[in-house]
């Protein structure tokens, strides 16, 4: 374990800073994915899932968009 690292140093909570890769290994096979009220759309984050898209069933994503 990172101290460092805010991922690490938090554990899995709500509200962790995490890079797209990490965030879509914590994702599972059938999610849903809450993106806060008041963030920019997650392009970056979006693109991320759709070219590691073999690895879900079924994603649901929830958002004030």
């Amino acid at each position: 374990m990172n101290p460092d690292r805010p991922s690490e140093r938090q554990g899995n909570r709500a509200g962790v800073q995490l890079g797209a890769d990490e965030a879509i290994e914590r994702i599972g096979r059938r999610a849903r994915v809450y993106v806060a009220q008041g963030s920019a759309a997650p392009y970056g984050l979006l693109a991320a899932i759709d070219a590691a898209h073999d690895r879900f069933a079924e994603l649901e994503f929830v958002s004030a968009f």
